[in-house]
């Protein structure tokens, strides 16, 4: 009896035309499965194998499937299912028509072993507490790790290209701020002379820069969110094809921005440009009235 992966199904193929069939094999309808040693089974020389000039006869196993897993998005979909103890009774049939030792010192050996945790936060320390051990392991935490590890050096860079790019947006609000003082100087004291105060005439500055500020960030924040639905409709495919040869992509979201880190990167561009108007408003409040009336 045969427990089969959901993705098994799909990898039978007709031995007359050697091509692949597009729909999967129904295997709980199939009248007769056969299981044999012979990777050649089907074709010319059906049940034989030339060896070393010697004529190989396999055993045929005539059985049946029980079921099919549904739809497990792990090693187990691409796994077939039997008891252990027909197995190896099969591959002692085998080594004996290709006339291997069949010697056995009565214990049983395997390649591996799924470990399970109940809580997916051990998985890190169970691996390394078995690579202690001597064993070699693979997890989705070793995996996950090494994404953590590209995904920091990936943000380091954009965090400096970032950087750069808020140095030079806030030196260009505060030349904004200061051409405008020098452009709006005598409006300045005229504001002074007619006695307006002179937190007011810095608030106003500020206010001015913070506005700068939220309208770059707004602009921003929409451009980003058009490249974000790009990245997840038109460019998704080339880019999980991308991710898919480091180790994943298929099947996910890209690109997510969530609410609170939208909301944050506005008040956060207009932060910026208050501190960066913070110098010209202090300027245009310092200004002298009488200088101020001058200036042509």
């Amino acid at each position: 009896e045969l427990l089969f992966g959901n993705q098994v199904p799909n990898w039978f193929q007709d031995p007359k035309s050697n091509e692949w069939s597009s729909e999967p094999l129904n295997v709980m309808t199939v009248k007769k499965l056969i299981i044999t040693g012979d990777e050649s089974y089907g074709q010319k020389k059906q049940n034989t194998e030339e060896e070393e000039g010697q004529k190989i006869t396999y055993k045929e196993y005539e059985t049946r499937a029980v079921g099919v897993l549904e739809n497990p998005d792990d090693d187990s979909a691409y796994c077939v299912y039997m008891n252990i103890d027909a197995l190896e009774d099969i591959e002692k049939e085998i080594k004996k028509a290709r006339k291997e030792s069949t010697f056995s010192t009565g214990a049983k050996t395997y390649e591996q072993a799924l470990v399970y945790v109940t809580d997916i936060n051990d998985s890190a320390k169970i691996s390394k507490d078995l690579r202690d051990q001597g064993y070699q392991t693979s997890s989705p935490s070793d995996w996950l790790e090494s994404m953590k590890e590209t995904a920091k050096m990936i943000q380091g860079i954009l965090g400096g290209i970032g950087g750069i790019s808020l140095l030079v947006a806030a030196l260009g609000i505060a030349n904004t701020m200061m051409m405008s003082i020098y452009e709006r100087t005598k409006e300045i004291g005229v504001m002074k002379v007619i006695g307006a105060n002179l937190r007011d005439i810095r608030k106003m500055f500020l206010l001015e820069a913070g506005l700068i500020g939220f309208i770059g960030g707004a602009v921003g924040l929409v451009f980003s969110f058009i490249v974000s639905l790009l990245m997840n409709t038109v460019l998704k495919d080339i880019i999980s094809m991308a991710l898919g040869s480091i180790g994943g992509g298929y099947g996910s979201t890209i690109s997510r921005i969530p609410l609170w880190l939208a909301a944050a990167a506005v008040i956060f561009a207009t932060a910026i440009g208050v501190m960066a108007g913070y110098y010209p408003a202090k300027r245009a409040m310092n200004l002298s009235a009488l200088e101020s009336l001058r200036n042509e």
